[in-house]
Order: C-alpha cells, then structure tokens, then sequence
C-alpha cells in the first residue's frame, strides 16, 4: 500500500466534528484522535462534496496536512501521510452525468497530485451503485475518466460503504486503475467475494470497525479479516488496511474514539508478529460472513495441530 507499516489502520470517510470549536480546533483535534489511536494514514474526517474545486480541495489538503504536521512536531513522531476523502461521480451525477462530473474532478485530483497529496479516497455508497449493464459500463467508464493520467501520480483508493458491491460486478469495480478499494464488510458481507476476485497488486482496505454502534468490535475479527484480504491472490499484509465500516460521523467522540483506537491496536499486533492472537486463530475454522459480522468464535488450535 506505499507505507512503512505491514497493515495500518485509517478512517472509511467521516468523523465526529465538534461543533462548537473553531474549525482549526476541531481540526486538530480529530487528528489528536486518530494519532492517539495509532492511525497511520491520517485525514480530516470529511467526505467532500462532489464536484469540489481544485482550489477548494488543494487548501483543506494542506490545511490538514500542516495541522498532522504539527501535532507530529509537538508529539516528537514522524509525519503521517494525509489523504483525501471525495464524494465519487457515480453518486455525484448518476448515469446521465457521471461521466462528466469525473471529467471535472480528475482536475481537482491532478491538483491534489501537483500539491503533492499521496492518497485520494474516492467513496461510491452501496445504494447507489448500477445493477444493469448499461449502467455498470457507465460507471466503469467515469471512474476511468476520473484516474485518467493519475495512476503514475499518486495513489486513488475506491471506497464502497453502506452495503455491499455484488450488483456492481466485478468486472466495472475492477477496471479502473484504482491501486487500492475500501469494503464495508459488516452492512456489506458479500463484498469477501470480491476481495477474493481483486488483482493481488491492489490493496484492499478491509471495512470491519462497526461504524453503525449496533455491533461488537473485536479485535480477533480484525486480525482474521486483515490476515484474510491479505491471502488472497497473494496480496500480502504490505497491501492491507483495516479501517471502520463506513463514516464514524454518527457516533458519539468516545464511541467514535474506541473504534479507532481498536484499529490502531490491531495494526499494532499484527505488524509486531500477532503478541499471540494469530496463533489463535485457524483460518480453516472461518467462515468469511460469519466473522465478518462478528459472529464467529474462534477455535483453539489443538496441541500438533
């Protein structure tokens, strides 16, 4: 996935945003969260707005990354890449403008590449993705428009939350050159299947952190479903991420706060060797929907086994 760590932890969208603080405030302190977490792709908590200005775009970018920038400082820590969340053509538009709303913003994503912006996150909702062939070959068409000349320059990431990505297919999910695509794999269990089908070189960013407040988060499920993504066609942990759900706006701060918190711990445990959940685990013993929906208790291995 480009970062230093086997399997990091990062946001799927929104953030509570305390509304009663000074937009640089709250700013910083959304990042103060996820660096207390140990997020290691950081961002600003926001879906932005499709179409959204180059300028527009180009300023919260630096705005936030300056923001990490200091927080690092005052932390002593290195600096955490900053990515940027957008709202997604499809959407934005739907089948009579998707593809020229993508036209538009593949010119605010090449200014995000200019600026010097690493990742950018582009978010499609389940709901409202295309079911018939005409519309799938829409979809794929805009999204391959929106990346136009960007695959060199910077990494894009195609997020699918609220549900799963079946009725879109694999063949319009897969044909733009996104490097990396977020699942929600809790509303959306079905979507394992189309990790199962994804290219090995593209990461995938499993959607496990209950981001709706009704489930239980635990950190073996977390640890399965990375170690899962990162089996299939030899993909490996360097191309893993595990993230909520969906967006954490809903929640309540601390609510918000324990989701990240479980992720950065997760991330931690696996990048230094598993400190003995791996060993807990038998992948033969899972199956894919049941642990994504947290419902799965894993079995002991047995003594040689």
């Amino acid at each position: 996935m480009d970062y230093d760590r086997d399997v990091f932890a990062t946001l799927a969208g929104g953030y509570p945003w305390p509304p009663e603080l000074p937009p640089a405030d709250g700013l910083a302190l959304v990042l103060r969260d996820q660096l207390d977490a140990g997020v290691g792709l950081l961002a600003d908590g926001r879906v932005h707005a499709a179409p959204a200005t180059p300028d527009a775009l180009v300023a919260a970018w630096r705005s936030t990354r300056e923001a990490a920038a200091r927080e690092a400082a005052a932390r002593a820590a290195p600096e955490l890449p900053v990515k940027v969340a957008l709202g997604g053509p499809w959407a934005a538009a739907g089948a009579s403008g998707a593809l020229d709303a993508a036209r538009r913003l593949s010119a605010a994503l090449h200014a995000l590449a200019d600026a010097g912006c690493p990742l950018v996150e582009i978010h499609e909702p389940s709901p409202s993705l295309p079911s018939d062939d005409a519309g799938r070959a829409v979809f794929a068409a805009a999204h391959a428009a929106l990346l136009d000349g960007l695959a060199e320059r910077m990494h894009a990431s195609l997020a699918i939350t609220g549900g799963d990505a079946l009725a879109l297919g694999a063949e319009a999910l897969f044909a733009a050159p996104y490097r990396s695509h977020l699942f929600d794999l809790l509303d959306g269990p079905e979507s394992w299947r189309l990790v199962a089908l994804a290219p090995g070189e593209r990461g995938i960013v499993v959607g496990v952190g209950d981001a709706s407040g009704r489930r239980r988060t635990r950190l073996e499920d977390l640890v399965w479903a990375a170690g899962y993504a990162a089996s299939t066609r030899g993909r490996g942990m360097d191309r893993v991420g595990i993230a909520p759900s969906g967006s954490l706006a809903g929640l309540a701060p601390d609510r918000a706060q324990a989701v990240l918190t479980l992720l950065g711990e997760t991330a931690r445990i696996i990048a230094g060797g598993g400190g003995g959940v791996l060993e807990r685990l038998d992948p033969r013993a899972i199956d894919a929907r049941s642990a994504a929906l947290g419902q799965y208790q894993p079995q002991r291995r047995r003594p040689g086994g």
